[in-house]
């Protein structure tokens, strides 16, 4: 039991990606599954993903908008898009949302934030001077304070990532955007300010559940690896073959000569 969710693990494992606020959308070799099939109208909820080793709860509404459906974003198609499908919807909280990994093995991992500003975007009036400010905890320790997608990704539908390590000890990994007041609240419209979030992607320290920028140069030392492994089959085959050819020869030669010198 975690947050009020029953969690029963049938396996271990070692990563888990989320598609925020979307449907399952393949990024690389990775599959984003997606929550964007989430019903409700309270202003707390707890969700998890059937077959799958995550959740989210999130708290809060928008006051004054009168909508408690309004906790997913989508990228309007009248302004210039974001690169990857990944980018393209996002889900929102007014106050705080929490995604949980559960069933994890212990160990350390690097946890990688996805994020656009596809709301608050520049090509809209009005919107230019919105400001999203909000906090990041992982595993309850703050990690970014007053964290601005649109100051970090240097402009609005401009994607970017930001890393961090952790470790997990209780099975159990904790991500938490908080909005502690600060910010646009009512700039372009109320009901447009908390934080948001485009996907999570969540992978074991050891580098092998993820698409990692490091494995491209893994590829020279596996092709070395396998290039000597080569170059000593054949080097063995070659020293054998000239023993075989060589060594009778001059078994032969010896054979030869010895009765010449047993004459004597």
């Amino acid at each position: 039991m975690s947050n009020g969710i029953l969690v029963l693990c049938a396996a271990d494992y070692r990563s888990f990606h989320i598609n925020c606020g979307g449907q399952d959308v393949k990024n690389g070799t990775i599959l984003y599954e997606g929550e964007e099939n989430i019903e409700g109208s309270a202003a707390a909820r707890n969700y998890h993903r059937q077959g799958s080793n995550w959740g989210f709860s999130s708290t809060g509404d928008f006051m004054n908008d009168n909508n408690f459906n309004n906790d997913k974003y989508t990228l309007r198609t009248n302004i210039s898009a974001v690169v990857s499908e990944l980018y393209k919807t996002a889900r929102r909280t007014p106050l705080s949302i929490t995604y949980f990994g559960y069933c994890l093995e212990n160990g350390d991992y690097t946890v990688r934030l996805h994020f656009a500003e596809i709301q608050f975007t520049d090509e809209i009036p009005g919107y230019r001077a919105a400001r999203r400010v909000f906090d990041i905890y992982i595993q309850g320790k703050r990690v970014k304070q007053d964290f601005n997608i649109k100051k970090a990704a240097n402009g609005s539908n401009k994607d970017i990532t930001i890393p961090f390590t952790t470790t997990v000890t209780d099975r159990t990994l904790e991500i938490r955007l908080y909005w502690a007041g600060r910010g646009s609240t009512s700039i372009p419209q109320r009901g447009d300010y908390g934080p948001i979030i485009s996907a999570i992607s969540v992978c074991s320290g050891n580098r092998t559940y993820c698409e990692e920028p490091e494995e491209a140069s893994k590829k020279p030392i596996v092709i070395g690896v396998v290039t000597s492994a080569i170059f000593l089959i054949f080097l063995v085959m070659g020293v054998s073959y000239w023993k075989f050819c060589y060594g009778h020869k001059h078994t032969r030669e010896r054979g030869i000569v010895k009765p010449i010198f047993s004459a004597n």
